[in-house]
């Protein structure tokens, strides 16, 4: 999808659970090439009531676009920048709008997912991890839920007024 917020094309990876569902939660999940991984896993625990049928809104992130086995360059690592708003605050922020303002709500329309924030998680690994972390401060009126794996660089700065979500960390 074509993004205004960061001016650029973007990949997006939606799985949604098999059968009919009167209503799908969301979970949106940083590092969105694997989303077929995290589908395999979470889709039968789905099918045994074991978990709310939800759908896997995959946000990919941006290879690095520095030259492999050379000297590591951080304004070319775009996925950190984008993940860890220490690197880069202005490039995250952005990054967060469109994940929020612009992805989401294009998820919702074209899939009839849920974006009450009840039924919205964030989720990711690593410096995902540390997005969602961050996402879930940052906008606690979009994301009920945080799921941080393996945060390695905890948030910094203030967050947003609100209710916080719920962690799972």
């Amino acid at each position: 999808m074509k993004s205004d917020a960061l001016g650029e094309t973007r990949h997006l990876t939606i799985a949604l659970p098999p059968g009919e569902h009167a209503e799908l939660a969301t979970i949106v999940m940083a590092d969105g090439q694997a989303a077929a991984s995290w589908a395999s896993v979470l889709f039968p625990l789905m099918d045994r009531g074991a978990m709310r049928a939800a759908a896997i809104v995959g946000i990919h992130s941006v290879p690095y676009r520095g030259a492999p086995g050379g000297e590591y360059d951080p304004t070319l690592d775009i996925r950190a920048r984008e993940y860890i708003a220490s690197n880069d605050p202005e490039r995250f922020e952005r990054h967060l709008r469109w994940v929020t303002d612009e992805a989401l709500p294009l998820v919702a329309e074209r899939f009839g997912v849920s974006l009450r924030r009840e039924d919205v998680v964030v989720a990711g690994y690593s410096n995902g991890g540390s997005f969602a972390a961050a996402a879930g401060l940052r906008r606690p009126d979009v994301f009920g839920g945080v799921l941080g794996l393996s945060v390695g660089v905890p948030p910094e700065g203030e967050r947003r007024e609100g209710e916080l979500p719920r962690f799972r960390v």
